[in-house]
């Protein structure tokens, strides 16, 4: 750049030297030929810490499978789902048969943005499973139970008065449902920390913690439930996205019990396969590779 500005500006002769000057060759060997600055990650959904399902895929959401095939490893059997619309709204339905790691159905619900917000299973009917249902979506501080105290100047919001219903852990321990949340935020305006705090007994009974590693495409979220308790629970997930900053592996861990996901794509950035190794319990250990299907005529 200084070059062509000699060439044409003679007037600025005087400028480019003094430029040049203060500018040690070091620098400008780095400013020329280092590495452009690796893109952001995207920030996490703090109403999403507790997400977990294999279905919220961060990319490709926008058009689901007609049919998801499930290589299981031996000796479980292969499995067959269909997915369904719900005419009218922006729910999905996942039928399948009877079998010990799926549900026979789940129904996904997505935003307006394509985005997973809400998911009830219910489970296989004894004797393969329990038959229970399970719901489980995305959490708000701006809605009861929970009201927001402040924000910040972003409007996010960054202390909450939340009224939950009363509980006991299995020792006994009481669990007081009147509880002050905190959250905070990186300087790129991202979700990094969230602690729930007991109002009356000033006790922590959970802390999330989110680092995100942008030169290597990583995000890591450790979620501790009674830190410090003899009770204590710690559940993480490690999110690593490929140079599309697509979603490619997912570890999580969940109560000892680890399950890694990983991610394939089609050219048109949908989710092809979807493949599972679920350890750290000889009793539910397995594996498996799913293919989803987008044209079913």
């Amino acid at each position: 750049m200084l070059r062509v500005s000699f060439r044409r500006r003679v007037a600025f002769v005087a400028t480019a030297v003094a430029l040049t000057a203060a500018c040690s060759e070091e620098s400008l060997r780095l400013n020329q030929t280092g590495p452009p600055p690796a893109p952001p990650l995207a920030g996490v959904d703090p109403g999403a810490v507790e997400f977990v399902s294999p279905y919220a895929f961060e990319a490709g959401q926008d058009t689901m499978p007609c049919r998801m095939h499930y290589d299981f490893a031996a000796p479980l059997d292969d499995v067959d789902c269909t997915f369904q619309a719900v005419d009218g709204t922006r729910e999905w339905k996942m039928l399948c048969p009877a079998h010990k790691y799926l549900p026979v159905e789940d129904d996904l619900t997505f935003n307006e943005s394509g985005v997973l917000i809400a998911e009830t299973t219910t489970d296989a009917p004894p004797p393969i499973g329990t038959g229970a249902t399970a719901k489980i979506g995305l959490g708000s501080l701006n809605d009861p139970p929970c009201t927001v105290l402040q924000m910040n100047d972003a409007g996010q919001p960054t202390r909450a008065h939340c009224q939950l219903a009363d509980s006991r852990l299995p020792d006994g321990t009481p669990v007081l449902g009147d509880r002050i949340v905190t959250r905070g935020y990186d300087d790129r305006g991202r979700f990094s920390f969230q602690a729930s705090i007991e109002a009356a007994t000033y006790i922590v009974d959970s802390e999330v913690h989110v680092i995100y590693d942008d030169a290597a495409g990583r995000r890591d979220i450790e979620n501790v439930f009674f830190p410090g308790h003899t009770l204590s629970i710690r559940d993480t997930r490690s999110d690593v996205f490929d140079a599309e900053l697509r979603l490619a592996t997912r570890t999580i861990v969940l109560s000892g019990i680890q399950t890694v996901y990983a991610y394939g794509y089609d050219d048109m950035g949908r989710v092809t396969t979807l493949s599972a190794d679920i350890s750290g319990d000889p009793k539910t250990q397995t594996s498996y590779s799913a293919q989803r299907s987008f044209d079913c005529h």
